[in-house]
């Protein structure tokens, strides 16, 4: 019986996929799919890794070249197992994730958060999107909103898949920013969640990277502000305020008043007061001089629920 499908998106980095699927016990308790997005010749070279050939590995190739949202959007058509796990390909998972994964199998819970570990690609040095702290403030103030809009993404929990199916989530299908959506809709669209402190989780970040870099064309920074405020305004459905908003970075950075408008349309179209936003970027400008004058940096985003 299955008991966990893993989903693995895949682009043109099969030596840190056969890493990643080493980490993955090979048993039939697990379904590992991996959907290749259209590497240059995958039809033939993937097929040449032994690792892929694997009992409990399903190797999809997919040509149509959409990114990570649409390749996780075809594995989840084909997963079987009670929970829903989702890697990165040039991640891995911990040597007690078997032993966790068993001891939380029988939950009741639409979705488990479990600890990640985050490194560079050295595996040594700590990454900059290290989630540690996350956790240690949620034991501090037991404030799983905050945890759960802040760890926004996928890896490094379970989801129940009945659950997901039965909201009928899906990832976005851009260029960058593909799982946020996804994440912060099952997140709150549910109160049957656990939060664990345990490690199942690797996430490296190489430099160069996509996940490493800021976004550094105008076509994804729309993208982000577009995915930014929908769910900010997906947050204020379910009760909850932001501050600031999300996208204040790139408006602060925005570097025409054409691309400022530009923004604040896209802002104002996905449901957010373009007014919120400017005082959103004021108040970040004086946050930021707050921390300069003081060498001190507070934590400064508020997610509270006012229903």
């Amino acid at each position: 019986m299955i008991k966990y499908t893993i989903i693995i998106p895949h682009y043109n980095t099969p030596d840190l996929l056969v890493r990643c699927i080493n980490s993955i016990p090979e048993s039939s308790d697990y379904q590992v799919i991996v959907v290749d997005d259209n590497s240059p010749n995958s039809d033939s070279y993937l097929r040449t890794y032994s690792i892929l050939n694997r009992n409990n590995v399903e190797l999809i190739l997919n040509k149509n070249s959409k990114g990570a949202g649409h390749a996780r959007n075809i594995a989840l058509e084909h997963a079987k197992g009670k929970w829903l796990i989702f890697s990165d390909a040039d991640d891995l998972f911990t040597d007690d994730f078997p032993e966790i994964a068993n001891l939380y199998y029988d939950s009741k819970d639409d979705i488990i958060v479990f600890g990640a570990k985050c490194v560079m690609s050295d595996l040594k040095t700590p990454s900059p999107k290290a989630k540690q702290g996350l956790m240690e403030r949620y034991r501090k103030d037991n404030d799983l909103g905050v945890l759960l809009y802040q760890y926004s993404e996928p890896w490094g929990k379970f989801y129940n898949r009945t659950y997901i199916e039965r909201l009928g989530v899906k990832f976005d299908e851009t260029k960058v920013c593909n799982d946020q959506w996804f994440t912060i809709v099952a997140g709150f669209s549910t109160n049957k969640i656990s939060v664990v402190d345990e490690e199942i989780y690797v996430y490296i970040t190489r430099e160069g990277s996509l996940a490493y870099s800021i976004a550094d064309t105008w076509e994804k920074v729309i993208i982000r502000v577009g995915v930014g405020t929908r769910v900010v305004s997906f947050l204020n459905e379910k009760g909850y305020t932001v501050s600031p908003l999300p996208t204040t970075y790139f408006l602060m950075r925005a570097g025409s008043l054409r691309k400022l408008s530009i923004l604040l349309l896209l802002i104002h179209k996905n449901g957010y007061s373009a007014i919120k936003a400017c005082w959103d970027v004021i108040h970040r400008i004086f946050y930021k001089m707050y921390v300069k004058l003081n060498k001190k940096q507070v934590y400064n985003v508020t997610l509270k629920n006012i229903k």
